[in-house]
This record gives C-alpha cells, sequence and structure tokens, in this order.
C-alpha cells in the first residue's frame, strides 16, 4: 500500500481519499511521515490551490509580485537553453502568447 500511495499522491485527483485510507492503515510512524509531506506539499499545489507569494524580475526590469497578477492568466514555463525537449518548446509558446496576447 505505501508504494500505491506513494505514486497514487503525484498524479491522482483523489489525493484526500488515498491519504486517509493511507492513515487508516499504516502502523510504520516513518512510511507515515514519509506520506504525510508528500500529501502536504502536493496540497500546496492542487489545482486551485492559491498561489505562494513571489516576486520576479520582468524582462524590463520591473518586479511582478502575485498579487500584480491576481485575477489575470498566468502562465508559467520553466526551462533551461541546454535542454533539447525545452528548446523544441520554444515555438510552441510563442503560438500561445499570440493567441492569449488580450
Amino acid at each position: 500500500m505505501h508504494y500505491f500511495c506513494n505514486s497514487y499522491l503525484t498524479g491522482s485527483r483523489k489525493i484526500d481519499e488515498c491519504f486517509s485510507l493511507y492513515q487508516a492503515i499504516e502502523t510504520d510512524p516513518s512510511r507515515l511521515k514519509l506520506i504525510n509531506d508528500k500529501y502536504l506539499a502536493r496540497k500546496k499545489t492542487k489545482e486551485g490551490a492559491t498561489s505562494p507569494p513571489f516576486a520576479y524580475e520582468t524582462m524590463e526590469g520591473d518586479i511582478v509580485t502575485n498579487e500584480d497578477l491576481k485575477g489575470k492568466l498566468l502562465y508559467i514555463d520553466l526551462w533551461a537553453t541546454w535542454c533539447g525537449p525545452c528548446l523544441r518548446e520554444i515555438p510552441y509558446f510563442d503560438t500561445l502568447q499570440e493567441a492569449v496576447k488580450n
């Protein structure tokens, strides 16, 4: 059950049900802590969760925070210049940017 719950918490939308079931049957405190930590981390990024506070510098040098963007569409794309698959995504980002520019 430990391995199932560990992987299920990564991709499932029913994380509360999974965690409740796991809590009811797990007797090993170290395993329970591991799954509890993963559950709490996943809850922070669950669909509809509130973004943690952030502040980033724009290409123009301005600072933008999550409060500045409240109520607006926000797309965050993390990639690296050395990553081949990341670089292949750039044309798709340009297409997305054009589609939502207004």
